[in-house]
């Protein structure tokens, strides 16, 4: 069976809200790696996701936080650390957007393979004459 990739990069801003928190993360950067390889099934042919990778390069973030402590002044010393801090704490939560994107993307994409066949996901590509 063969094996298909796919590779793209992308480029976002976010703001990630929960409840009393808030996370204004910079300019984001990233890549992400598809892989997968062809699974048949009832005779037609399916994209199997097998593996992703993802890696994002955060350059800072500015956190936000209120009443986290039930303590004005705690609260408030909390943020200006993680915002002196901002770099550190924003390289210690970058594996966990990685894992969380990595789980987005897997969902879209057994969205998208459960639903659609190979032929229907790639047609141009079943087109092409095959190289010897």
């Amino acid at each position: 069976m063969p094996s298909v990739a796919l590779t793209s990069v992308f480029l976002l801003s976010a703001l990630l809200l929960e409840s009393t928190t808030a996370n204004d993360l910079r300019p984001i950067s990233g890549t992400f790696e598809v892989n997968g390889n062809i699974k048949e099934k009832d005779g037609v042919d399916y994209y199997n996701t097998t593996n992703i990778h993802v890696h994002l390069n955060i350059a800072d973030g500015c956190y936000f936080m209120s009443n986290i402590f039930d303590d004005p002044f705690l609260t408030r010393t909390t943020i200006e650390i993680f915002n002196i801090n901002s770099k550190l704490l924003t390289s210690v939560v970058t594996p966990v957007f990685e894992e969380l994107t990595k789980l987005g993307i897997r969902n879209i994409m057994e969205s998208l393979t459960n639903a659609l066949s190979y032929e229907e996901m790639f047609p141009l590509i079943n087109s092409l004459p095959v190289l010897p």
